[in-house]
């Protein structure tokens, strides 16, 4: 069962920051509302640049553990079968993983 007691109701109802998060707050706040159009526009764009080269990245690097998690299975069902006169082979070709 929770309860409140005399040293948790400070954190826990706190409604102002203290005060030197509140005053680093202020000073980001000036900063951004200082900023030109132009130089918001510039670092807006370059962020967006950088967030689409990541996702790419991150989705390229999916695709290549698919491929790989897909081969490594194929070559595992291959040792898990069954031996019987008949020869099964897997193809050589990597498949997609899907």
């Amino acid at each position: 069962m929770s309860s409140f007691n005399h040293e948790i109701v400070p954190d826990y109802l706190r409604t102002k920051p203290e005060m030197d998060v509140e005053s680093k707050q202020k000073t980001v706040a000036d900063k951004a509302a200082n900023i030109s159009a132009d130089a918001a526009t510039k670092q807006i764009t370059a962020l967006n640049k950088i967030c689409n080269s990541m996702i790419l990245l991150v989705q390229n690097k999916k695709d290549e553990w698919k491929n790989e998690e897909g081969w490594i299975i194929l070559q595992l069902n291959y040792l898990l079968l069954p031996r019987s006169g008949a020869v099964i082979r897997p193809s050589m070709r990597k498949c997609d993983g899907a």
